[in-house]
């Protein structure tokens, strides 16, 4: 206590009784008489240091578990294959270099055109067009370099392949097609079917995107479940402790009857945004209740290891986790949770990241991806996410335009393409429960941990936090857990 005294005193900061009281049972009372000393308080009171000290650690919970309440996926074997040719590793080798993006764009273009030309279409090189008599009818595949109005009001698309370039023209009485013309954003690989009004310009009649076969839920034969959740934003002063002690309890199967769904849960993945980071935007700083990325990962590793061993955890970085901010983001180092790294049940994947579980493909993205397509398709947006998501599986790439917000390295692999037909897709990053179901894919938002931060107040954003996302594999059937009602 005298330390506290003379350390404030020597900061010319005056400490009233009650915040004596609780200054000397925190570790950080030094960073909060410097912080008050910053902000030019005179007298540091009980609310002052309720509101800028650090979220305690936790001890971990002592669960104990009823023998009637016996877990059901705790005796089953785990089957789950990473796959490591959709994940990219820690080293990258793009430097960025005029060539790296011709690579990078290269193929993109070839893969994407190689699943249109599995339509039911007869696709023409641009170079080829002017051979073909005006008033044809034509197929042709491109990358989409830009759009515009034209002075007539319809929409014009640039459209390029490795031969050339071509105009297809979408007529402005046309809706339907208008609509279905949103979604061909820059750089999206499409097909259109039209006539050919000249060398070089086509009147669109329809728009092919390479996407998805229709089919059934794939379904397993084993009874469990998977689990998902997202955006924990551990270190934020915003971070939601009693909420995730209540996820504890659910996985734990501390929380009475709502427990019941846990005990088929076998996996949980957790899509990004673990911590809050450190300097991510301008005034994060003084948002922070942990504000060292260290002790964040500290206090995320402790949580993470209350969750049941023989729940395999597939976990994915965000913007905010200590890794480059550019998509595809690598796994986050194992030097920052060297703890959860010598644990056999946890697997950290880059972002996107796919793993195989019980046979079924699970493609995991944090989102941020999400934000430019929303800022170009006038029918979608953040507070239905899924519908987006359902929207990036049609033009099987997440990438949604180089150049915009979100920043993309080129690697001489696109690990943005969606090579597979994922069954499940788990996404964060927009602090939104939401699901959909689309061509027999199941689309999850998880939900977060954080409550509404003063960005999402200013743009009308309500998060809706705390719910649990929960798919049994056996039927697919998606349920979900709201862990505020615990």
């Amino acid at each position: 206590m005298e330390d506290i005294l003379a350390y404030s005193n020597d900061k010319k900061v005056l400490v009233n009784k009650d915040a004596l009281d609780l200054l000397k049972n925190l570790e950080e009372w030094k960073e909060i008489i410097d912080k008050a000393k910053l902000e030019n308080a005179f007298v540091i009171d009980a609310i002052f240091v309720e509101k800028n000290k650090k979220i305690k650690h936790k001890e971990p919970l002592n669960v104990e578990i009823k023998k009637s309440w016996n877990a059901e996926a705790k005796n089953i074997q785990a089957n789950y294959k990473i796959l490591e040719e959709y994940n990219i590793n820690k080293d990258s080798f793009s430097k960025g270099k005029i060539d790296d993006f011709l690579v990078y764009f290269q193929d993109k273009f070839k893969f994407l055109d190689s699943l249109l030309r599995k339509h039911q279409i007869n696709a023409k090189e641009t170079s080829r067009l002017k051979t073909i008599p005006n008033k044809t009818d034509v197929d042709v595949i491109g990358m989409v370099s830009k759009k515009w109005t034209s002075k007539n009001g319809h929409l014009a698309m640039e459209l390029e392949d490795f031969e050339g370039k071509c105009i297809g023209l979408v007529m402005k009485k046309d809706e339907a097609l208008l609509r279905e013309a949103e979604l061909a954003i820059p750089d999206s690989v499409i097909a259109i079917k039209g006539t050919k009004l000249s060398n070089d310009l086509i009147i669109v009649k329809a728009i092919l995107f390479p996407d998805v076969q229709i089919k059934g839920e794939r379904t397993i034969a084993k009874d469990v479940s998977i689990a998902g959740i997202s955006d924990m934003h551990i270190g934020s002063k915003l971070f939601q402790e009693k909420t995730f002690e209540n996820f504890l309890k659910w996985i734990n199967r501390k929380a009475g009857e709502s427990s019941k769904l846990a005990e088929k849960v076998k996996y949980l993945v957790i899509t990004g945004d673990n911590v809050d980071g450190i300097g991510i935007y301008p005034s994060q700083f003084d948002e922070l209740a942990i504000k060292s990325i260290s002790k964040q990962y500290e206090l995320f590793s402790e949580l993470i290891l209350q969750i049941p061993e023989y729940i395999e955890i597939f976990i994915i970085p965000g913007q905010h986790d200590a890794v480059r901010w550019a998509d595809p983001q690598p796994q986050i180092p194992e030097e920052m949770v060297p703890e959860l790294a010598k644990k056999k049940n946890i697997h950290f994947l880059s972002s996107p990241g796919w793993v195989a579980i019980e046979g079924l493909k699970i493609l995991l993205y944090h989102g941020p991806a999400l934000h430019d397509l929303f800022s170009q398709i006038s029918y979608l947006n953040a507070s239905k996410p899924a519908k987006g998501m359902a929207s990036l599986l049609k033009r099987r790439d997440l990438m949604c335009g180089y150049g915009l917000s979100r920043p993309y390295v080129p690697e001489s692999k696109d690990y943005m393409l969606m090579r597979e037909e994922p069954d499940i897709v788990f996404m964060g990053e927009h602090h939104r429960f939401d699901i959909d179901t689309y061509r027999g894919i199941t689309v999850v938002n998880n939900s977060t941990f954080q409550a509404q931060t003063a960005y999402q107040f200013g743009l009308g954003h309500i998060p809706t936090p705390g719910i649990v996302s929960v798919i049994n594999l056996k039927t697919r059937k998606l349920e979900q857990v709201n862990l505020n009602e615990i």
